[in-house]
């Protein structure tokens, strides 16, 4: 399988990332535990993510606390894929919260979209839920090119590049004690 070029990649990632897929938050609790939760984070083209949640959820207070957090976004392989591997999208970064009134734009914006749920006035909105806006710092594509390679992006030096896992390994053998 050849590697798709960077621009190719990026629009893999960006439409492989949308609704209906769901991805997986991993925040951080009052323990210093990995926190995991379903939901359907949709990737921006400024490579963001926006979380509406409602201000009781713990998700919040673990933000607060620590804002560093990661999402991952699965598939399995293709049906008669050569590769092993999973088709995975895993991001970290941080994030921030937006709510009270600096939500406004946000939720008059998906209000006027249809997004939401059903009864949420712009007063729900500002009253109960909150934005979470996650700002990717790194992310890896696996399981979209050659086997055993994957493409990582770090926007310290805003470069991608493809780069091998790991060496191929054979099937596992069975040895016997």
């Amino acid at each position: 399988m050849a590697f798709p070029s960077v621009d190719e990649m990026q629009k893999i990632v960006l439409t492989f990332c949308q609704p209906p897929r769901f991805a997986q938050m991993i925040t951080i609790d009052k323990n210093g535990f990995p926190t995991v939760r379903t939901l359907g984070g949709r990737l921006n083209p400024d490579w963001t993510v926006d979380i509406y949640t409602f201000k009781k959820f713990r998700r919040l207070a673990q933000v607060r606390r620590n804002p560093h957090m990661a999402m991952v976004w699965t598939q399995p392989p293709e049906p008669g894929s050569s590769s092993r591997t999973p088709k995975v999208i895993a991001a970290k970064g941080t994030a921030e919260i937006i709510e009270g009134e600096a939500m406004r734009p946000y939720a008059e914006e998906r209000i006027a979209a249809g997004g939401g749920r059903d009864g949420m006035t712009l007063e729900r909105y500002l009253n109960e839920i909150a934005l979470i806006r996650f700002h990717i710092i790194e992310f890896r594509a696996e399981g979209f090119a050659a086997e055993g390679t994957e493409l990582t992006w770090d926007e310290v030096t805003s470069g991608m590049t493809w780069k091998p896992t790991g060496p191929a390994r054979p099937d596992p053998v069975d040895v016997e004690a």
